[in-house]
């Protein structure tokens, strides 16, 4: 009777074990997310980058395969590294328990015979990447869980678990709601004309780790890039875009577009960017706010004053501006990135230098806001619609004009409040921008 009992309580003692064991298993699985990087390219097929996560080197990545990795949650960074010519490539993301995340690899030869290549990774939406995953090879199933420490925001935890206090989500963008097809979307006009002398540095922040997100940014900065490649028939390889960029991306893509300005005699420079913006309280000096920027200190920040001096002492024959985000410390919706500034704040006009024109989305304290009909900034939809209806033909002066003619009306019919964009030019061309076209 005693060996019985004894049997039972065994038996007990492992079933319990068992389920323990179970669920910290499933718990360990419910803290991870799976992270996969394509290239879906038929071309560049000497180019074999190496690809790590968090500096866990994965191997190298040919064409028309995919990598498929499982880490933990919160932050994670994938980069891409070319050996013979030292290019190097990064992007950075929180990764939320239980999700998936695509990232779409581009890497561009400088030309057929060069050693040199323009590397590109980008997030992608859900679809686009499934898609693509499909119709590449499997190269790689990591699981990385294991070598890597897991710091995880409160915010990236599976809702499943508990958390002793309900964490806000404002800062994850709502993809349950599709985002608007608009006419801008469709039909976008293509040009026999090779652009070979613009280099394009796109960065579309709409994800931020500390802030509010900034409503259809990503749809913004891919469709700008669509009509760059299409409408401006700039080369791709010359395009470079940046989705929910951090701070150690801006300063990368920023001296990559100085880079190529200084190698490449008489080349043009387009700088489009959406996201938030913010003043300093003390000086008034505009800042553009990182993915991974705090509101409330300007240090993690990047500075409007030093991106204009930079990429004016860069030898390039002009540099273009289009800034679809406001400067003040507010919202799309116009409410305050951080509440204890209470009221908009206008920012310091910053110094111009170089052959430099700036179209911005909205001026003095006013906010640059959405235009949710057609999902997209205000400024971005009429920026494109008149690269549409032109065929990209249109002088900068009549893009001034249609820009801030249509946007004002909008912005008073949709929101009831003001949205006057503005222009601004370098001293050197103040007379002769209104002829400047993007072709």
């Amino acid at each position: 009777m005693k060996q019985i009992k004894f049997l039972l309580r065994l038996i007990l003692v492992v079933q319990f074990l068992s389920i323990d064991c179970f669920s910290a298993k499933i718990i360990a699985q419910t803290n991870s997310a799976k992270v996969y990087i394509f290239r879906k390219q038929t071309f560049g097929t000497p180019v074999r980058p190496e690809i790590s996560i968090n500096n866990i080197a994965l191997g190298n990545l040919p064409n028309k395969k995919y990598m498929e990795c499982t880490v933990p949650a919160g932050n994670v960074s994938v980069s891409m590294y070319f050996s013979l010519s030292g290019a190097n490539e990064a992007i950075n993301f929180v990764a939320e328990s239980g999700k998936t995340y695509y990232i779409k690899a581009n890497i561009q030869p400088i030309s057929p015979n060069s050693p040199l290549a323009n590397l590109n990774l980008s997030r992608v939406r859900d679809a686009e990447g499934e898609k693509s995953i499909k119709k590449c090879k499997e190269e790689l199933v990591a699981d990385v869980t294991d070598y890597i420490t897991s710091d995880i925001p409160e915010y990236a935890y599976n809702p499943s678990e508990t958390v002793v206090q309900p964490i806000s989500s404002n800062n994850v963008p709502n993809n349950s709601n599709p985002i608007p097809v608009s006419d801008v979307d469709r039909n976008i006009p293509k040009s026999e004309t090779k652009n070979s002398n613009t280099f394009v540095l796109i960065i579309a922040n709409e994800s931020y780790t500390f802030l509010d997100s900034v409503e259809y940014a990503l749809n913004d900065g891919e469709r700008f890039r669509e009509y760059c490649i299409k409408t401006l028939g700039i080369p791709e390889q010359q395009i470079w875009m940046y989705q929910n960029a951090s701070l150690g991306i801006l300063y990368s893509g920023i001296n990559k577009m100085v880079q190529a300005l200084n190698i490449f005699d008489d080349g043009k420079a387009i700088i489009y960017y959406s996201g938030h913006g913010i003043p300093d309280e003390k000086t008034g000096d505009a800042y553009i706010i990182p993915v991974d920027g705090k509101g409330t200190d300007v240090s993690s920040c990047y500075s409007l004053n030093k991106l204009y001096n930079t990429m004016s002492s860069a030898n390039a024959s002009n540099v273009t501006y289009f800034m679809d985000a406001c400067f003040t410390g507010a919202n799309r919706d116009g409410s305050m990135l951080v509440a204890a500034r209470g009221v908009a704040r206008e920012p310091k006009k910053e110094t111009i230098g170089g052959k430099t024109v700036v179209f911005s989305a909205a001026s003095g304290d006013e906010t640059a806001m959405a235009y949710k009909e057609k999902g997209h900034g205000l400024f971005t939809y009429y920026l494109l619609k008149i690269l549409q209806d032109t065929k990209g033909n249109a002088t900068y002066g009549e893009i001034a004009d249609y820009i801030n003619e249509n946007v004002k009306k909008e912005a008073f019919l949709t929101n009831e409040k003001p949205q006057n964009p503005v222009v601004a030019t370098s001293e050197e061309i103040s007379s002769s921008w209104k002829k400047m076209t993007l072709k």
